[in-house]
C-alpha cells in the first residue's frame, strides 16, 4: 500500500506522486483564472442541459441537480469577476 507523499505505479505503469497531485489540486482552488474556466464550463454544461429541456426531453436526477446551480454559478463568477 503506497503512503501519502510515496511513490507507486498505478495501472498504467506510470509513477505516481499523491502528495504533488493534491498540492496541484489546492494550488487550483486559489487561481481566479482557473476557477473561472471551471465555472464557465460547468455553465456551458448547463445551457446544454437547458436546451435539451427545451426540445422536450426528460433529463435525470443528476441533470436537474447540475441545472439548480445554475444561478449560483452565476453569482460565482460574478464574485470572481469583482475581486
Amino acid at each position: 500500500m503506497a503512503q501519502k507523499g510515496t511513490k507507486s505505479e498505478n495501472s498504467h505503469g506510470k509513477k505516481e506522486n499523491k502528495e504533488e497531485d493534491d498540492q496541484k489540486k489546492e494550488g487550483d482552488e486559489d487561481d481566479p483564472q482557473k476557477q473561472e474556466k471551471k465555472i464557465k464550463k460547468k455553465l456551458r454544461q448547463i445551457e446544454l442541459l437547458e436546451q435539451k429541456q427545451a426540445e422536450g426531453k426528460t433529463l435525470n436526477h443528476e441533470e436537474l441537480t447540475k441545472i439548480s446551480t445554475k444561478k449560483s454559478l452565476e453569482e460565482m463568477l460574478e464574485n470572481l469577476k469583482i475581486h
